[in-house]
């Protein structure tokens, strides 16, 4: 017989509350961005009408998130809610791609990015060999590239290489 637990089970109050300061920066953001742009025209609201009042009530239910996990019962944490290190590990590397198509998007053009990114999560997180994930990567970059630039007459970010 294996003897019961000592420990009180984990909640999950911490992860509420870290969310629901998340959500109450980013209504901030959203708020003080909006004072910056115009209220209302003559035509009526203006492009700061919607987002200010969007991002009041995200910070109000913000707070109250915060208040309810501060305050209130908190659910037990589920069983495997933690991940593992690689978990981590491959959400870091999305970040991580992320990341990087918004700074070198513009500077290698879409081709190049996207081949990178495409490479990396095809071989890192796809678990596929070195020869499906480089021609995922070629036809998932040049490959769409050729069709929005050709058929559907959409330029792309071409980059310093002009591809």
């Amino acid at each position: 017989m294996s003897e019961p637990s000592l420990a009180p089970p984990r909640t999950m109050q911490r992860s509420y509350q870290i969310a629901g300061a998340v959500l109450l920066l980013f209504a901030a953001y959203i708020v003080t961005t909006a004072l910056r742009m115009r209220y209302y025209t003559s035509l009526g609201p203006g492009p700061g009408f919607f987002s200010f009042w969007l991002g009041l009530a995200l910070g109000i239910l913000a707070l109250v998130m915060v208040g309810q996990a501060t305050f209130g019962k908190s659910d037990d944490m589920p069983e495997g809610y933690i991940a593992e290190r690689g978990g981590y590990l491959r959400l870091g590397t999305i970040i991580l791609c992320l990341v990087g198509v918004v700074v070198f998007f513009e500077r290698l053009g879409y081709s190049l990015t996207m081949l990178i990114v495409f490479a990396v999560l095809l071989r890192g997180l796809g678990r596929f060999n070195w020869l499906v994930s480089i021609g995922g990567a070629l036809i998932g970059s040049f490959g769409i590239n050729y069709i929005f630039t050709t058929w559907l007459q959409v330029p792309l970010p071409r980059g310093v290489l002009g591809w």
